[in-house]
């Protein structure tokens, strides 16, 4: 039988060594990757061999919503298993529209991880019974709505900034070229910070390009 190649994403250590510790022992299961950032992930040259990737959703500097959209886009071979704790009904639902192939809450217990890995594996969908039963109590309009819901919701201004910062322009040069106050460029600086989660420009950036609000 051949093994399943695992990766495993999380940024809780004891939560990767326990997961990676209950997963070694499953006979047709073989632990190639464990990292704890997306970005690390994303470094580790054999990862096209992975046939299934388990990622938590809240990391830093890239979550899990966008390192999904980034693996289905350059290795769409690999299945994407997602654990999490998040229950909000919008972010399983943008989910599963970036294709991700299961969803499991975190204290789901040994076999029925072990049955995800193996279903999604063979191309099949496992969304936990949990999961399934949250999605029930939804409506269409909440459903139309989900993927926007989790992405950042920019102004048209805020948007112009973000697109002039990530051309490299400074504060002040923004300031001259949309003809606004620094005042002004340093307070929209301040929103977009607090609505991507972020504390430096750089990581503004690379998270804005990831989500594929900026191009």
């Amino acid at each position: 039988m051949k093994k399943i190649n695992i990766a495993i994403v999380d940024d809780h250590s004891l939560f990767l060594e326990g997961l990676s510790s209950i997963l070694k022992d499953v006979d047709n299961f073989k632990i190639l990757i464990t990292a704890s950032s997306a970005k690390e992930l994303l470094n580790q040259p054999n990862l096209a061999t992975i046939d299934v990737l388990i990622s938590d959703i809240s990391m830093p500097e890239m979550d899990g919503i966008a390192l999904s959209q980034i693996i289905k886009k350059q290795f769409p071979t690999i299945k994407i298993l997602i654990v999490s704790m998040h229950e909000e009904t919008q972010i399983i639902k943008a989910l599963i529209k970036m294709k991700i192939d299961g969803y499991l809450f975190k204290n789901a217990d040994k076999e029925l991880l072990i049955s995800a890995i193996t279903s999604v594996a063979q191309g099949n969908l496992f969304f936990s019974e949990a999961i399934k039963n949250k999605l029930i109590f939804t409506n269409e309009e909440e459903d139309e709505s989900s993927t926007k819901s989790i992405l950042p919701k920019l102004s048209s201004r805020e948007k112009e900034i973000l697109e002039l910062i990530a051309k490299g322009l400074t504060i002040n040069q923004i300031a001259d070229t949309l003809f606004i106050s620094h005042h002004t460029v340093v307070s929209h600086k301040q929103k977009l910070f607090y609505k991507f989660n972020v504390d430096k420009i750089t990581t503004l950036v690379k998270k804005a390009l990831d989500l594929e609000i900026i191009n």
